[in-house]
């Protein structure tokens, strides 16, 4: 090639012909371009989609550079995020730029083999709020429900999920077993009295039935009982009974009755009280995720017989937490008309913003981390007043962070990580189902919008080819999905705003386009 080069530049210095420059030059160029096109060269991934398959990468020259799913070199999933640092094979071809075996750059590991350090994630998305100085909000919805406990009322609390029904209802349980600690925050007087309950708690799964319910309630308050409390009499009593009532349960396995299995119930309840009526001064049932049960279980007409007959025989301290989604209260009054009466029903509203700072505060309190006000309010924002969101951000925040400070990189590092990884198959799954008529274009307007809520008239201007009933007809169908929901008179919002963020992920909108329209 260098041969080839150095004839053309010596023919025309020999022999003054006219020849092109472009013919001159040319060669020049190509050899340049296959030298360097076997040099990998590094860029930075500007934009990229699992979806379609294809994103751009920001050269160190500073051209942008069309890559191809396909051109990825990785042992697993092929996928690029932005910002990542690559290394990459230039190529051009008649669409433009490319870039070819593309992999990641990957940080130089220290070879002095330093120790890595675990440290303990205080946000906890999964689980309910158990410790009461981790408690946060709910004021009115507390006192509200304790004010029904000291009366001897039974509580009903339901709300949507990731409302806080589950951490709420274990905090009044506590408050029942004589935690006081709630009662200070809130400066909750109860005039002298101090609850001492025993307390059973069982949680619904997929195929529970009644059966499980009493057995299982029983076999927790047994478990409950401390021992070491009571006299050798007493702890015989004990041990008798919880073999009368592995001998009951053989009984009651076929036994679907729900007023046969009240009846049973109610007498093993007021054994267990019987027994340990010197030690405490009342029993707390608590029964979460009830909305699981399927309606021939008949939970309503259960908690109406029992209820009804442990207050005929003069046992009013005896109560109910019963906890489930939005809908449980239909579902009883399904079941059995009156079964709501006998409860003091407690609504979950979504939280103020000033409440979900304090769970990230009172979250945070003696880790040695902290939040910064940027990466609080965005939180704040990707929750939609709801708690359980700010525990799942928080949780990945919290990791990714380095300094001891989350700020808002670490959060939006976080919400990548749940839309692109965590959250992805569930977002997949949920947006497959709405791929029908003109949803697809209705949802990409909606998201390109740059406000929170999104009002009618921003979707007729944007889609002038459909006719307005189609549009109100599918909002209707998408707020049906829960997928939106309104806010008031032709305003809607989305009613997880990760899914939002998803979405823009997934239709490829930036905060440019956002902006413009």
């Amino acid at each position: 090639m260098y041969f080839g080069l150095y004839s053309i530049f010596d023919i025309q210095h020999r022999y003054p012909i006219k020849v092109s420059k472009n013919l001159v030059y040319f060669p020049c160029i190509l050899l340049l371009f296959f030298l360097l096109r076997w040099l990998p060269v590094r860029g930075q991934v500007s934009k990229f989609s699992d979806f379609k398959g294809y994103g751009f990468i920001k050269g160190e020259d500073g051209i942008d550079y069309f890559v191809h799913i396909s051109q990825i070199i990785s042992d697993g999933f092929r996928t690029l995020k932005e910002g990542q640092l690559v290394e990459y094979e230039p190529a051009v071809s008649q669409r433009g730029p490319q870039a070819r075996a593309v992999h990641i750059v990957t940080k130089e590991i220290d070879s002095t083999n330093q120790k890595i350090v675990l440290k303990r994630n205080p946000f906890s998305p999964q689980d309910p709020i158990t410790d009461p100085s981790k408690f946060a909000g709910r004021k009115e919805a507390f006192i509200n429900a304790v004010s029904a406990l000291y009366n001897n009322k039974n509580v009903l609390v339901h709300g949507p999920r990731g409302i806080g029904k589950s951490s709420i209802s274990y905090q009044l349980t506590y408050l029942t077993q004589g935690e006081t600690s709630l009662l200070e925050k809130l400066n909750i007087d109860l005039d002298g009295y101090v609850f001492n309950y025993l307390a059973g708690r069982l949680v619904c799964t997929t195929g529970t039935n009644l059966n499980d319910i009493v057995n299982g309630l029983l076999g927790n308050l047994y478990d409950s009982i401390d021992s070491g409390n009571f006299s050798g009499e007493t702890k015989s009593k004990i041990e008798l009974n919880l073999n009368l009532l592995k001998i009951s349960k053989e009984k009651t396995e076929k036994n679907n009755n729900p007023t046969e299995l009240s009846s049973y119930f109610v007498s093993e309840i007021k054994r267990i009280y019987n027994l340990v009526s010197h030690n405490h001064n009342g029993i707390t049932l608590l029964i979460d995720e009830i909305d699981l049960l399927e309606d021939k279980v008949d939970i309503g007409s259960f908690l109406k017989a029992t209820i009804e007959m442990l207050r005929v025989d003069y046992f009013g301290n005896i109560s109910f937490i019963i906890s489930g989604v939005t809908g449980i209260t239909t579902s009883l009054i399904t079941q059995h008309p009156s079964s709501t009466r006998l409860f003091d029903v407690l609504e979950l509203q979504r939280m103020k913003d000033e409440e979900l700072e304090e769970i990230i505060d009172l979250t945070l309190h003696d880790t040695g981390y902290s939040m910064n006000n940027d990466a609080k309010r965005e939180t704040i924002a990707l929750a939609n007043r709801f708690p359980q969101p700010i525990h799942l951000i928080g949780f990945y925040a919290f990791n990714i962070n380095k300094d001891k400070v989350i700020s808002l990189s670490d959060v939006l590092e976080a919400k990548q990580y749940l839309i692109t990884n965590l959250k992805r198959q569930d977002f997949d799954n949920k947006f497959q189902g709405l791929k029908e008529g003109v949803m697809v274009d209705v949802l990409r307007v909606l998201v390109s919008s740059s406000f929170e809520t999104i009002n009618l008239s921003f979707l007729f201007n944007r889609l002038p080819d459909l006719s307005h009933s189609r549009i109100l007809g599918t909002l209707g169908t998408l707020e049906q999905k829960d997928i939106i929901e309104r806010q008031h008179r032709g305003v809607y919002r989305f009613r997880d705003p990760l899914f939002r963020v998803y979405l823009e992920w997934y239709f490829g909108v930036n905060q440019e386009e956002k902006r413009t329209s």
